[in-house]
C-alpha cells in the first residue's frame, strides 16, 4: 500500500487487470488491490535458510521495486515499513509479508512496467471510508495492522 499523509484519501491502491478472471466474465477486468510482488527471485533453497528477519529484508528490496515499477516511485528502504505476515493458503504453506511504503514528499515519476497488464494500471487513492467498503483483504489488512 502507498501511503501519502499529505493527502485526504491517503492510501493509494493498484487498479490493475487480471487476465485470468477476463476468460471467467468474457471482458477486461480489473480489481483494486495492493500493489503485490512475488518471490520467485530467489531460490527455495536460500529463502528457507534465512532467518525472518533476512526475509523482511529481501521483501522490503522487492517492495521498492514494485513501487517503482507499478507507481513510479523511488524511495529510499527507511521508506518502507512492514506490516505484517499473514497465511493465504494452509494446503500449500504459503505466506504473505504486507508492507506500506511512505510516499510523503516524494515525487511520482514515470511507471516502470514489466507487462502490458501492468502498462494498463493506475493508482487510486483511497479514504478510510472507501478502504472499508474495498473487497480486497491484503489492502484491508495492511492498513488496518498499521492504524
Amino acid at each position: 500500500i502507498l501511503l501519502d499523509e499529505n493527502r485526504s484519501d491517503k492510501y493509494g491502491v493498484v487498479n490493475e487487470r487480471k487476465p485470468p478472471m477476463d476468460e471467467r466474465y468474457g471482458e477486461l477486468v480489473f480489481v483494486e488491490t495492493a500493489f503485490g510482488g512475488s518471490n520467485d527471485m530467489i531460490d527455495d533453497e536460500k529463502y528457507f535458510a534465512m532467518s525472518e528477519e533476512e526475509v523482511i529484508e529481501h521483501f522490503k528490496d522487492l517492495v521498492r521495486t514494485e513501487a517503482r515499477e507499478e507507481g513510479g516511485y523511488d524511495v529510499p528502504m527507511d521508506k518502507i515499513k512492514f506490516i505484517s505476515k499473514e497465511l493465504v493458503s494452509t494446503q500449500m504453506n504459503q505466506w504473505a509479508f504486507l508492507f506500506v511504503v511512505n510516499v510523503t514528499g516524494v515525487k511520482q515519476g514515470k511507471t516502470d512496467p514489466q507487462n502490458a497488464e501492468e502498462a494498463m494500471a493506475t493508482i487510486r487513492w483511497k479514504n478510510l471510508k472507501q478502504v472499508q467498503k474495498m473487497n480486497d483483504w491484503k489492502t484491508k489488512s495492511i492498513i488496518f495492522n498499521m492504524i
